[in-house]
C-alpha cells in the first residue's frame, strides 16, 4: 500500500450567512465608526448563495477518500445543513480565535492565517472558498505528491 493512500486528508471552507440579523449586528458594532477601507468591507464579499450546499455535494461526489470537512464560521450553522455525519463538524471563529480582543474578525485573510488552529486537524487539508466546486473524480495524488507533499502548478510555459 502506497504512502499516499493512508494519509488522512481533510477539507477546511470558511462560510458566513450574510442574511444573519446577529451576524449583521456583529459586523455593524465591530465596524461601527471604523476607518477600514470600505471596500474591505462591501456586503458583495459575504454574499451567501448557499454555494456551501453544492460544493460539499461536490466532495461527497468526487472525493469519497476524505477524513473529515470542517465549515469554519462565526457562531453561525447553515440551516439546511444536517449534522449526523461525524465527518462533517462546525468550527466556530472562537476555536482558532484564543487572544482576547481579536473577535469579532470579517478579515477572510486574517481568518485563513488561523486555520491550522482548527482542533482535530489531519497534517494534510485542503482549504476551500464555499464557492469551490469539484466537477470530477480526483485523487489524494491530484492536491499531493506520493510523499505526501503539496503539490503545486505551474503555467505551462
Amino acid at each position: 500500500m502506497r504512502y499516499l493512500d493512508t494519509l488522512p486528508v481533510d477539507f477546511v471552507y470558511t462560510w458566513v450567512n450574510d442574511q444573519d440579523p446577529a451576524w449583521q449586528r456583529r459586523k455593524q458594532r465591530a465596524l461601527g465608526g471604523s476607518t477600514v477601507e470600505a471596500a474591505a468591507v462591501e456586503s458583495c464579499r459575504f454574499v451567501n448563495s448557499d454555494e456551501l450546499r453544492y460544493s460539499l455535494r461536490s466532495i461527497y461526489t468526487y472525493c469519497p477518500w476524505f477524513r473529515k470537512i470542517f465549515i469554519v464560521t462565526d457562531q453561525q450553522i447553515p440551516p439546511w445543513l444536517c449534522l449526523d455525519d461525524p465527518r462533517v463538524e462546525i468550527i466556530d471563529h472562537q476555536e482558532i480565535f484564543q487572544e482576547e480582543g481579536t473577535l469579532p474578525c470579517f478579515n477572510s485573510s486574517a481568518i485563513e492565517c488561523r486555520l491550522h488552529h482548527i482542533p482535530d486537524l489531519a497534517s494534510h487539508w485542503i482549504y476551500l472558498n464555499d464557492d469551490f466546486f469539484i466537477g470530477r473524480s480526483v485523487e489524494k495524488s491530484f492536491f499531493f505528491t506520493p510523499k505526501g507533499l503539496q503539490n503545486s502548478f505551474s503555467p505551462p510555459p
